[in-house]
C-alpha cells in the first residue's frame, strides 16, 4: 500500500549563517496565496540556478508493487558565490510490510561537500539537470529521471507524470521586506515509475515499479526568516487517492502564525485544495538533540472547508525514522557561530492517518499509512 517526506520543508538550513552576507531580511512573510500568480510546472524548478543564496531539496517517494516504500532525498545549495555549488544526497529505504518492526532498512548519505574542495554539484536549465557525484535529477521530455548512487545504494528510476503539477496557492512564501526572497514548494502528486534498486555494494540489482510522488522545495532566503517550523504530510493509496498537507509557522507582528494547506487528488485529478486550512497540534513530546530542544507533536489535525466541500486529516505521528542536526555537517567554527541564532533539525516520521473528505455531499472516510517530515529552523 502506498505511503509517504519530504520535506517539509527545508533540510536546506545547513549553511544559513553565510546568508547574512547578502543582507537577508528577518521579518514577516506573505502567505501561500499572496503575490503574483504563476503556473506550477517543471519550468519553475530551477529559476536562476546559480544565484546565491540557494537551497533546494528534491524529494521522492516510491511505492513499489511489493509494498516497499523508498524515500529518497537530493539536496543542493549555494551559500555565496565563493562557496557556490555545494550539495548532498541522502537515500532512505523503508519497508511497511512488517508493521511494528524496524521499518528503516538503510540510510545512505553522500558527502555534504561543505569543506570547500569536495562535493560540488553542477546544473543546467535546458534540459533541467542537477547532478552531484554520481547522483542526478533530470527532466527530459515528459519524464523525470532520478538516480541515487551513494555508499553502496544504487537506485535509478524514471517517472512518467499521471497528474498536473501542483502547489499551494501561488506556490511561494515571500518576505514582505524583500519580496524577491521566497520559499517555494512544488508537487507532482502522482506518477508511474520503473527502475532498478540495489541496496548493498555487490548486492543484487532488482527491478522495481509502481507509483510515485515527487516534491521540490527551494528558498533563496534564510529559511528561519520565512518560517519557524515546517511540517509536511504525504500519502498515496492503492485506490488512486493522494493526500497532501503542510504548514509553515511564519512570523507576524506579535509572534508566529501557521500557514497550512491541504489537497486531495484522485487518480491525479485535484478534487479538493485550500490554503485557508487550519492546523491543530496535539500534545508534544520534547526531544533534545545537539544544541536545541524540539517539541514534536504526536498528532496533527489539518482541516479546511471550501463552500460545502470539506477535508479533514488527522495525522498520528509514529516511529521516528531519522533525525538530523543540520549544523552537524559544518565546521566547528561555523557551527558555533550559527548555533547562537538557530538550531535547525530535520525529523522524518512514519505516520498513520484518518481522513474525511466531503465533495458535493458525498462523504468518504479513509485511513492508512503516510510519511511526515518536520523541520525546525530554530
Amino acid at each position: 500500500m502506498p505511503r509517504s517526506r519530504s520535506p517539509l520543508l527545508l533540510p536546506l538550513l545547513t549553511l544559513l549563517g553565510v546568508l547574512t552576507l547578502h543582507g537577508a531580511a528577518w521579518g514577516q512573510a506573505f502567505g501561500w496565496a499572496e503575490g503574483d500568480a504563476r503556473n506550477p510546472g517543471p519550468g519553475v524548478l530551477l529559476p536562476e540556478i546559480h544565484s546565491a543564496p540557494w537551497f533546494q531539496t528534491w524529494d521522492l517517494w516510491l511505492w513499489t508493487q511489493d509494498e516497499r516504500v523508498v524515500v529518497a532525498q537530493f539536496v543542493t545549495s549555494s551559500a555565496i558565490r565563493r562557496l557556490a555549488l555545494k550539495g548532498s544526497a541522502r537515500v532512505a529505504i523503508a519497508d511497511l510490510r512488517q508493521p511494528g518492526s524496524r521499518a528503516l532498512e538503510q540510510v545512505r548519505r553522500g558527502d555534504r561537500g561543505y569543506d570547500g574542495d569536495r562535493g560540488d554539484w553542477a546544473g543546467s536549465e535546458n534540459p533541467i539537470r542537477v547532478n552531484f557525484h554520481q547522483s542526478e535529477v533530470r527532466w527530459q521530455g515528459e519524464t523525470l529521471h532520478f538516480a541515487m548512487h551513494t555508499r553502496g545504494v544504487t537506485m535509478e528510476v524514471a517517472l512518467t507524470p499521471q497528474a498536473p503539477w501542483w502547489w499551494p496557492g501561488h506556490g511561494r512564501l515571500r518576505l514582505r521586506e524583500d519580496p524577491s526572497r521566497f520559499a517555494q514548494v512544488l508537487f507532482l502528486p502522482r506518477a508511474r515509475f520503473t527502475g532498478t534498486l540495489r541496496m548493498e555494494e555487490g548486492g543484487d540489482t532488482t527491478p522495481i515499479s509502481g507509483v510515485a510522488l515527487f516534491a521540490s522545495t527551494l528558498t533563496n532566503a534564510m529559511p528561519a526568516a520565512l518560517g519557524h517550523t515546517w511540517h509536511r504530510f504525504v500519502t498515496m493509496r492503492a485506490d488512486g487517492m493522494t493526500l497532501l498537507a503542510g504548514s509553515a509557522l511564519v512570523p507576524v507582528d506579535d509572534g508566529f502564525a501557521a500557514q497550512p494547506y491541504v489537497a486531495a487528488f484522485l487518480d491525479g485529478r485535484e478534487v479538493f485544495s485550500s490554503t485557508q486550512a487550519t492546523l491543530t497540534l496535539g500534545p508534544a513530546q520534547r526531544d533534545r538533540r545537539g544544541s536545541g530542544t524540539y517539541d514534536i507533536p504526536r498528532q496533527l489535525l489539518f482541516s479546511a472547508r471550501r463552500g460545502q466541500d470539506e477535508l479533514q486529516i488527522v495525522v498520528d505521528v509514529g516511529r521516528m525514522v531519522l533525525a538530523e542536526d543540520l549544523l552537524s555537517k559544518l565546521s566547528p567554527l561555523v557551527r558555533g557561530l550559527l548555533a547562537r541564532a538557530m538550531a535547525p533539525m530535520d525529523y522524518e516520521h512514519e505516520a498513520t492517518y484518518s481522513a474525511r473528505l466531503t465533495i458535493d455531499g458525498h462523504v468518504a472516510n479513509i485511513a492508512g499509512a503516510g510519511w511526515l517530515t518536520s523541520n525546525y529552523a530554530r
